[in-house]
């Protein structure tokens, strides 16, 4: 069984088990004939101006660091189903949504990651004020995180920011 079928099914007991039926998905898609196609579509409905346009990228730390970030998962993943669409749920500083602009790019393919996080970081990171790698890593700035201002740094310097879109944060 190919990867693609082992995160499909992964999928699909996981969708089970929470209670939603695929059927019913499948039907509901088919009644609002939504386009598939929808790179480039999602920035402008989130932001009246492109979140990266007048960035200073230089301001903010090179830093791309995260956990599985560079896993040659993303790759088999993107080379099998070459996506149209990509919505990544917990970016922290994007690593891996760069790694998977890079297979794209690699691949010539285009498509979209839509990048989903508060930018907040972990309750952990709030509660251990005494711990640099925690506390540390949000990068206070007149008490609130720098997250998001490095996320758009890394997508920047990786030159991905006609792929990745972020939503405005909170």
């Amino acid at each position: 069984m190919s990867l693609a079928r082992h995160a499909q099914s992964f999928a699909k007991s996981v969708a089970y088990r929470l209670g939603f039926s695929l059927k019913r998905l499948r039907t509901a898609q088919r009644a609002t004939a939504v386009s598939d196609d929808f790179t480039g579509k999602v920035r402008p409905r989130l932001h009246r101006t492109d979140p990266y346009k007048g960035f200073d990228a230089s301001a903010w730390p090179d830093d791309a660091s995260g956990w599985g970030s560079d896993s040659e998962a993303f790759g088999e993943l993107i080379e099998e189903l070459r996506p149209s669409r990509i919505i990544e749920v917990g970016t922290w500083k994007g690593g891996s949504a760069l790694n998977l602009a890079s297979h794209l790019q690699r691949l010539n393919l285009d498509a979209e990651i839509l990048c989903v996080d508060t930018w907040l970081g972990a309750l952990e990171m709030w509660t251990d004020l005494d711990d640099p790698s925690r506390h540390g890593a949000l990068g206070l700035r007149h008490g609130y995180p720098t997250l998001y201002y490095r996320f758009l740094a890394n997508v920047c310097r990786a030159g991905h920011q006609d792929r990745i879109t972020p939503p405005p944060p909170p």
